[in-house]
């Protein structure tokens, strides 16, 4: 038991005690330092005072016997890696005052089945919550217009996440290996989506493109084996390597006008497609294409590269009116 007149547990203060189970802090401390309490392999529980308004980076890194963490409302940030790898953690809250989740917050959490993020936080930082593989479900607050790199990576019990419309940006494999995650509604004003983003996940049933995303980068929905309906618009003009490789249940797409190629891999391995739409405007198909995907009918108009394209690969062709 510390004193009632602590005010602060210093830097590296307890790090490294594997014998710690318990630690009761008084309500006059104000601020647990960086690495105070990481690799405490057997402390299952710790309880932070209402005083409490700073923690140190990877304060509780490691601590692999934590169960529950409940952080006050007068704490406005978690900083980088603070509860990375405390992997029995099974339940976090916070408060209302807390604005930033940092880089690796929770990372590696494997046990985090569910933490509410609070409507006033604005910033989530990169692999914040990667590899919380029992996580079920996510919401993340209007004041937040990026997901960064890995945010949700490979939480592989995740079945729904929503986000506002305020999101621009979805980094490179921020919801990568999400396996069970069946819907997810990309928000209207997306400007930017990242390479790996949706990769392998593979309960993922529907993608509709917003008007304002342009680009799809290299292996944006790869692997996602459940995804049968993909909406395009127009106004996409660029599409990465193997963008939707592995989708072995998408049946019909239609390429956007303004793409003058379709990049290699880009639909290898979708075995059920039975129509793809591609008009004039493409004057380049690469063999990779559509490897391992037999028996779609083309559908382009007449005299198309497309139909040429069609023809040679042993492909049925109807024409566009």
């Amino acid at each position: 038991m510390l004193g009632s007149g602590v005010t602060e547990i210093g830097e590296a203060c307890f790090n490294g005690c594997k014998s710690l189970t318990t630690i009761n802090l008084p309500d006059s401390v104000e601020s647990i330092g960086k690495i105070a309490f990481r690799d405490c392999v057997s402390l299952a529980s710790v309880e932070l005072p209402e005083s409490l308004s700073s923690l140190g980076t990877m304060a509780f890194y490691g601590c692999t016997s934590l169960l529950s963490i409940d952080l006050p409302d007068s704490l406005t940030y978690i900083p980088d890696d603070c509860f990375r790898l405390c992997e029995s953690l099974k339940t976090a809250s916070a408060g209302d005052s807390l604005t930033t989740i940092g880089a690796n917050a929770f990372e590696s959490c494997k046990s985090l089945e569910t933490f509410d993020i609070p409507a006033s936080v604005t910033y989530i930082g990169e692999a914040a919550f990667a590899n919380c593989e029992s996580l079920k479900a996510a919401a993340v607050p209007s004041g937040v217009t990026e997901i960064l790199a890995k945010t949700f990576y490979q939480c592989k019990e995740m079945t729904s996440c929503t986000v506002t419309d305020s999101v621009t940006s979805i980094a490179s494999q921020a919801f990568a290996h999400c396996k069970k995650l069946v819907s997810f509604d990309l928000p209207s004003a997306l400007t930017e989506l990242g390479e790996e983003a949706f990769y392998n996940c593979e309960s993922l049933a529907s993608v509709t493109i917003p008007e304002t995303l342009t680009g799809i980068p290299k292996q944006s929905f790869a692997d996602c084996d459940s995804l049968e309906t993909v909406t395009l618009h127009d106004g996409i003009d660029y599409i990465g390597v193997s963008a939707f490789s592995g989708c072995k249940s998408l049946k019909e797409v239609e390429i956007p006008e303004l793409l003058t190629e379709i990049p290699m891999g880009c639909f290898s391995g979708c075995t059920s497609l039975t129509s793809v739409t591609i008009h004039e405007t493409v004057i380049k198909i690469p063999d990779s294409a559509f490897s391992n995907s037999k028996g779609f009918v083309v559908v382009t108009e007449h005299g198309s590269h497309a139909e040429y394209w069609a023809k040679e690969s042993g492909k049925s062709v109807q024409y566009i009116d």
